[in-house]
């Protein structure tokens, strides 16, 4: 079994994530990068390759005058402004990640979220969508990273 490596921005990864997070980083299977804003976000994946990327919505833009452009869409979410210039550079900035899997794990019922996030250019499929509860253990987080690892080997 190769090891997977995973990015995951989520702003709450110090805080409330924590321990899944480290217990993330421990893991055998994984090999982890973390991003704490749409910024980090942005510089990791422009920077390194990944297998699969977890994106949380509710992430704030980071020290980047690029996220502005969002701010008049009433956009406190930038995991979907992120997911979106992702996509939206696919063919350039990010043509490394063409084998990449996106999943995005949020608070958020799957019927709030902005429908942008499952159509063109963003695309996540809704099986590719995890909503976080405060109910959710480690195992449902790992089923979904197992999830998202199948969709690679197809």
């Amino acid at each position: 079994m190769t090891t997977i490596k995973l990015l995951w921005v989520d702003n709450d990864l110090f805080e409330d994530l924590n321990e899944l997070r480290i217990t993330l980083y421990l893991s055998d299977d994984y090999e982890a990068d973390f991003a704490l804003n749409a910024t980090e976000g942005f510089n990791r994946l422009r920077e390194n390759t990944y297998d699969i990327v977890t994106v949380d919505l509710r992430l704030p833009p980071g020290p980047h005058n690029a996220w502005l452009k969002y701010a008049h869409h009433s956009y406190e979410e930038y995991g979907c402004a992120l997911l979106k210039e992702i996509s939206e550079q696919r063919d350039t900035l990010f043509a490394h990640l063409s084998n990449t899997r996106f999943g995005v794990y949020s608070i958020e019922d799957p019927r709030d979220v902005p429908r942008e996030l499952f159509e063109p250019p963003v695309g996540i499929s809704h099986g590719n969508y995890c909503q976080k509860t405060d109910r959710a253990g480690d195992d449902e987080f790992f089923d979904f990273l197992r999830k998202l690892r199948a969709s690679c080997s197809q």
